[in-house]
Formats: structure tokens, sequence, C-alpha cells
């Protein structure tokens, strides 16, 4: 494995040097190239022991071990080493130019992806202009220079120490006024609400009823097929595919027809509205789906004569190119998704969602209160963080801290909302700790967490700060109503008690796919009532929930009863996966601990973002 690594690194830090960019209109002589391809070559091929020094220390942290016990940390020879290396490439990048390194890593990389046959080159160009520039450039800018770097991964001893805010004693300060005042007992026969909680719908404007489901693009099913091999092979049919595809207008309408029936009293909508086709989509799309949506919720969603509350979470993808959020130059965003949901707000909610992407508001004449919060700040994969001076993140989460304050003194309730889950691989470590620090202290408060992003079926459950046996609340974590990736598209409606806001119980909505594309017909079905599937009295008995052994059938929800799930269901590394993200809520170093992973590329690249690159959070 360790080979294979070295050999990809090597090969990608090569790609650097193979052709010249055709974006930047950079230039590069013929003569300069073969020097460059030589220098970086020489450097990397030459340093192959670092790497392996750089893969230890990861594996290091996968254990719980104390630093002082690194034996790699300071060592004069590595620091020398890393030194020299983070010099070289940093000099590297002086002589030839960012848009030059950038130029040629795009062009070598997707020249490869095409000829694998796995991403056409215009979607993989496409990709890396959203993505991969916005990484090199604020890696580059922070971390390759003579000491940072190595003083980041840890072979050199840090020259001038920073000061960092350590969450557990931010936790001990905010758990000493802790109320402990246990909840009221819900009355079986009490009047009960029905909230209903859509996410990630992403709606595709260009999807074909008989197009492809096969093509080099992220997403498929935009164009016919040219040369259908048999009269067997699958095409997209009325209401999508599970595959890699999102939904057309079809499917939704046919979503808001089943999901009016159930008679919602509220609505959560947490976000991502547009398909995943970055490498070919604007700001403005992102813009015009949203308003399409919106009025057509508004148009099927209506209770006496008005309008059923809405209540809507920005999502990583309502930004474009996704994620890439400057926390201090993205003003233009807010101020439109603003107007776009006005009507959906309060006038001081509007505001503070105008400013800064989060908002507060009671829920009509109730002691209900919505908090929704703006998941871009404290975002794993928003790389603009890694230069952020973290002010914005820190201010939202004062903010949250603050509004929850004054929500206990008025005995109000509240529920959070947040696109990402408040534990995984996609949120900062930094916001995951702070959040499970205040989930802990406002426990009476706060009556529930709703999520969605991961594209799957999970209920979280939040433990205590100090006391990961005692659980203080849920994060609801809703599956997709997209097809993407190889899902069956999903709602889901929350039983609430009117009088306490506690949610009750659950209904999971899920359409059969193969039957409804047979027919030409839209067959909703109920997938599962929560309460039957964990098999408790309600989904307020949290160590019942923590106890639940069916895992096949977690596995089975997960992936919301697609095709997949039937043979993912019966993965134990699976299984054991979902166990870990069900009861490890303070963060991804939590999984870790409970998952004890295999030493796998996508799970190193969530480790490394949010402990070395985003790193803790300053003084």
């Amino acid at each position: 494995m360790k080979k294979q690594l070295y050999q990809l690194i090597l090969f990608i830090l090569l790609t650097l040097s193979n052709s010249k960019n055709l974006f930047f209109q950079w230039r590069i002589t013929d003569i300069e190239k073969v020097q460059l391809d030589k220098e970086l070559r020489e450097l990397f091929e030459s340093n192959t022991d670092l790497y392996e020094m750089i893969i230890e220390k990861y594996k290091i942290r996968y254990q719980p071990k104390d630093d002082s016990d690194d034996p790699l940390l300071g060592q004069h020879s590595t620091c020398d080493k890393c030194i020299s290396f983070s010099s070289s490439l940093n000099n590297i990048r002086l002589t030839y130019g960012f848009q030059a390194i950038y130029s040629n890593l795009k062009t070598g990389a997707c020249t490869l992806l095409n000829m694998l046959n796995i991403l056409d080159d215009k979607a993989c160009k496409g990709l890396i202009d959203s993505y991969i520039h916005v990484f090199v450039e604020n890696f580059f800018s922070k971390f390759v220079n003579n000491h940072f770097f190595c003083e980041k991964f840890e072979l050199c001893k840090p020259s001038t120490p920073k000061k960092y805010l350590n969450p557990d004693t931010y936790a001990k300060e905010l758990l000493r006024d802790k109320i402990r005042k246990g909840r009221e007992e819900v009355d079986p026969s009490g009047r009960k609400l029905k909230m209903l909680h859509v996410t990630d719908i992403h709606y595709d404007p260009y999807y074909k009823e008989g197009g492809s489901p096969k093509c080099k693009l992220p997403i498929c099913c935009r164009v016919m097929p040219t040369n259908k091999e048999s009269e067997n092979d699958e095409v997209c049919g009325k209401f999508g595919y599970d595959g890699s595809t999102d939904i057309g207008e079809d499917l939704f309408n046919s979503f808001l027809d089943d999901a009016v029936q159930r008679q919602p009293d509220l609505i959560l909508w947490t976000g991502d509205n547009i398909p995943h086709d970055s490498y070919d989509s604007s700001q403005d799309e992102v813009y015009e789906i949203s308003r399409k949506l919106r009025d057509k919720f508004n148009d099927k969603f209506r209770k006496n004569g008005k309008k059923i509350p809405i209540y809507y979470s920005i999502g990583n993808h309502e930004k474009y190119p996704n994620d890439d959020y400057k926390d201090t130059n993205d003003q233009a965003l807010l101020s439109n998704l603003a107007e776009i949901y006005k009507e959906y707000l309060s006038e001081e909610a509007y505001n503070t969602f105008k400013n800064y992407g989060y908002y507060s508001m009671r829920h009509e004449d109730t002691n209900l209160r919505i908090i929704s919060l703006n998941c871009l700040l404290c975002d794993n994969f928003n790389f603009n963080l890694m230069n952020s001076t973290q002010v914005k993140t820190k201010e939202m989460l004062s903010w949250l801290e603050n509004e929850l304050k004054k929500a206990e003194s008025n005995n109000e309730f509240v529920y959070i909302l947040n696109h990402f889950p408040i534990n995984g691989e996609f949120t900062w470590t930094e916001c995951s700790k702070r959040f499970q620090a205040l989930f802990d202290r406002f426990e009476y408060t706060v009556r529930g967490v709703f999520s969605g992003h991961t594209h799957r079926d999970d209920t979280v459950l939040v433990s205590a700060y100090f006391n990961n046996k005692k659980y203080t609340n849920i994060n609801f974590v809703a599956p997709q109503l997209t097809t993407y990736k190889d899902k069956y598209p999903s709602y889901r409606v929350y039983i609430v008690d009117e009088r306490t806001k506690l949610i009750t119980n659950y209904e999971q909505y899920r359409i059969d796919l193969e039957k409804s594309n047979m027919n030409k017909i839209a067959y909703w079905n109920l997938g599962y009532i929560a309460s039957d599937f964990y098999k408790v009295s309600n989904m307020l008995d949290y160590d019942s929930l923590a106890r639940f052994k069916d895992m096949s059938g977690y596995v089975y929800n997960q992936y919301s009863g697609s095709r997949v799930a039937m043979k993912y269901k019966y993965s134990e590394d699976l299984k054991k996966y979902a166990k870990c993200v069900m009861t490890s809520c303070g963060g991804i170093d939590e999984i870790f601990k409970c998952y004890n992973p295999p030493f796998g590329l996508k799970m190193i690249y969530a480790h490394i973002m949010t402990d070395f690159l985003l790193g803790p959070f300053e003084e």
C-alpha cells in the first residue's frame, strides 16, 4: 500500500510538468518544461523516506497516544530534510509560477482520466477549475515555506509556538451553569404535529427520460444513447435512475404530490438544490433553480388557505463552485439567497441571514425557535478555511451560544438546522466539538438537530461532552431526495409532541423506483416507522437506540432500500462504520477511534483536512 501511495504522489506531482496551460493562457518553453520535469522528478524520488515519516505520523494520530511519545517530532535530521524539501518545492513554485504548476496538474490529470475512460476532458477540467485550484492556491500560500510546512506536519518543533483555544476548556466553562432539569413526559394521547423534512433535492433541469445512465461525466441521463448494444440496456426512467444521476421534473412533482398528503404543519428544507454539475454550471443557475423549487413549494403546500411555514438552511451546493465560500467576501451569495427565501423569514431573520448565512426565528405564535446555521463556515471541504482568520466561524458559534441562552431564558424550545451532520468527515472538528458542548449545556432547550448532505439515512446520538455513554440529543440525518448516488429518492415526516416539541417518532418515505419507471406512475411507499424499526416506544429512548443491533437493516435504510442496499447490508465494514457514526458525535477523530479504519485515502483526506490543514482555533 505504501509503495502505491508513493507512486501516486509522485505521479500527481510529475503531471505538473506534462503540458501547456489552456485555462490561464500560461506558456512555458520546451526547455523549461524538460527542466521542470527533471527538478520535480529528482526532488520527489529523493524524498520517499520523508513521505514515510509523514504517513507514520498520521498512523500515530489514529492511536490514543500523547504527542510527547512521538519519536519523529523534532528529530534534527528529519527537520533538516523537511526544510530542504519544502524549500526546494517553494523555489520551483517561485521559478515556474503557481499558474504553471496548477495548469500542468490539470492537463496531465485530465489526460489520464480521459485515457482511463473515467471522465471526459471538459468535465475534468471544469471540476479542477472549480475545486483543485482553490486547494492548491491556499495550500501553497499558507504551507509551502521553509518552516510552516514542516511545523504543521510536526516534523519540526515550532520556532514560535502558537496559542490555541482548547475545546475542552471551552466545554468546562460552558457547562458550569448547565440547568439540570429533566425533560417533560410525553402524553401519548396529546396532540401531535407533523414536520416534513426534505434535503438534497439536486434538481436537474436537463434530465432526460430515456437518456443514457452511463457516461464519462459526474452525472448522466442528460444525453440520449447513440448506440445501444442491446434492447436490454438500461435507460433513464421517467422518475430517475439509481446511479450517477440527479432528479428531473417528474420525480420532483411526484414528491410534492405525495408529501402534501401527509398534511405537514411545518417544513424543514436543509439545502443542496442544484445538480452535481459543478464542471459546467454557474451561480446564476443556482439562483434560478432555487427560485423554481421555492415557487413549487409555495404552490403546493397550503393549509387552511395559508402557506405552510418553511424553514430553509443553506447547503454547500448553494455556492458555486461547491464549498468555495470565502467568509469575508461572499456577500452577494448571501444577499441573493436572502431575497429568494425572504418570504419564509421574519425581518430580523432576513437581515441576519443576508449578512451571515444563518438566522434565528420563532415558529408562529409558539414557544418553538428555529435556528438555521451556515454550514459553509464549518465545511471541511471549503479549502478557503485554510487561510481563514477563523473570525466568522467563531462569531457564528458565539452567536449560537447567545441565541440558546436567550431561548433558555424565554422558556423556548429550539430546533437546530445545519446542512452537515455535526460529526463526521464533512464538519471541521473544531466545530463538532463545540456543537457537542453546546448541545450538552442546553440539553433541556434543544429538542432536535436536523441535517442532510451525506445522502444517507442516519440517527446520530449526541453524547455529553465529558461522558460518551450519556446521550443528550439526536442529530436526525435525513436521506436525499435525489437518486445520486445509487439511492432511491426519500423524504421524512417527524411526529412532534405539540406541548413539549419533542420528536417522538418519524415516518420514512421512499419511492419504488423500478416499479414507478416500469408503470410510468409514481409509487411512494412508507419505508419504515422509526419506533418499529429501532424497537423503541419513542425516539427519546436514547439508551435503547445506542444498544441497537440490526446494523444490516440500518445499512439497508442508509442506502434507502435501493438495489445496492441489498448488497451493502451484508458488508461487515459498512455495518461497523455505521454503528460508529451512530454513536460517535465529537468529530472525525472519535469515529476513527471507534472504527479503526484501514489506511485508506478517503479517510486520510478527511483527517488531514480536519486536524492538520484547518487546524485548531487560534487565540
